[in-house]
């Protein structure tokens, strides 16, 4: 019934199916779960199973630091503009979610440390007219898309 073992205590992130006060003196580790036992009076006590929560996933922020700064690395000696945009790194952020949080992310990116950013802002935004006026002019383009980041409260 009540496993063998030290008493431990109870770390952030777990999520128990009994929502009352637990004493972590009263905390019993047995692999990946845990028992603990709470006193309802003094003959009577409650065992509860507390189980390990889903691990926090990275923020959207995080994840797309990594991935732009993995694919800054890639594109260092490349001229191709069809091979820095198929890398799998700025693949990797054209598929992140929300859409909205990346495309702000990518225009300040661009504000800040201008790179081809274009492919991958037209597929997050389904907007393929930004820029068309000015094709083959990164700077021109660049400011098209930081005007319409603005205008669309993205920036």
């Amino acid at each position: 019934m009540f496993p063998r073992g030290g008493f431990g205590s109870i770390s952030p992130g777990l999520r128990i199916d009994y929502a009352g006060e637990i004493s972590k003196d009263f905390v019993q580790e047995t692999g990946d779960s845990r028992f603990a036992v709470t006193y309802l009076d003094n003959r009577l006590m409650r065992v509860i199973r507390i189980y390990p929560d889903k691990p926090k996933t990275r923020s959207v922020e995080a994840e797309f630091r990594t991935y732009a700064e993995k694919w800054y690395e890639e594109i260092k000696k490349e001229n191709m503009l069809a091979r820095m945009t198929g890398k799998a790194s700025y693949l990797h952020i054209i598929g992140l979610e929300p859409k909205r949080e990346v495309i702000s992310l990518i225009l300040n990116e661009l504000k800040s440390k201008p790179a081809p950013w274009f492919l991958a802002l037209k597929i997050l935004s389904k907007n393929n007219e930004v820029g068309k006026a000015h094709a083959g002019n990164f700077n021109l383009m660049a400011r098209d898309w930081l005007d319409w980041g603005r205008e669309n409260r993205f920036i």
